[in-house]
């Protein structure tokens, strides 16, 4: 017997999670915790290990979208389902750019949300029916930052989740060496004068 997809809700509004945990008690799905703050999140991710986050963009302590690389960072093969009532192009592209897998609009249905969810769970990449009109409209999700390698993306990614050099090469496999390398390379690239200002850079474009 297959395992069910271990899944966390992280939404602020009671209502949307009680409707989310009924709409998701179907075979093969199990709803493992529940997160109102993208700092809940984090923490849900780090205790459950889930195989997929179903979060709002809009959060009390910030953005969804900017909360990304730090679950990514905790658990890499980590799906993340977009469920907001933001259907603006910018927040799409960049949630996308940030390392989610999907993204849906709230009004969509039960079986569209339970086949999301099993997309992402597979690797897949899905969009709701109307965010998808947009995207074939010609929105594009190119990675920010075409200066970097996608290791140094990687890197920079957990700079912004607020790793130290010693966490990056934990969380990557490489030396501690390697990893203050990719960082001194990453701040000349993006001209910042320290890592600080190279979070504030990537966090700003949605890294």
């Amino acid at each position: 017997m297959t395992d069910p997809i271990r899944v966390v809700l992280v939404d602020d509004h009671p209502m949307l999670i009680d409707g989310l945990r009924l709409a998701l008690d179907v075979e093969g799905i199990s709803v493992v915790g529940v997160a109102g703050t993208a700092a809940e999140a984090a923490a849900l991710v780090g205790e459950q290990a889930p195989d997929v986050v179903v979060m709002d963009v809009h959060l009390p302590d910030g953005s969804g979208i900017h909360a990304l690389p730090r679950l990514l960072a905790l658990q890499p093969r980590l799906g993340i389902l977009m469920l907001t009532m933001a259907a603006d192009d910018h927040l799409i592209g960049a949630a996308m750019a940030a390392g989610a897998s999907g993204y849906l609009l709230k009004g969509a249905s039960r079986e569209e949300i339970v086949r999301a969810i099993r997309a992402v769970a597979d690797g897949q990449v899905i969009f709701g029916s109307s965010v998808g009109r947009r995207a074939v409209a010609g929105l594009s999700f190119a990675p920010p930052f075409p200066q970097l390698t996608q290791r140094e993306r990687e890197v920079l990614a957990l700079v912004a989740a607020g790793h130290d050099n010693p966490a990056i090469a934990r969380t990557l496999r490489i030396s501690a060496k390697t990893a203050a390398n990719h960082v001194s390379a990453i701040l000349v690239k993006l001209g910042a004068a320290d890592r600080t200002q190279a979070a504030l850079i990537a966090l700003k474009a949605g890294l």
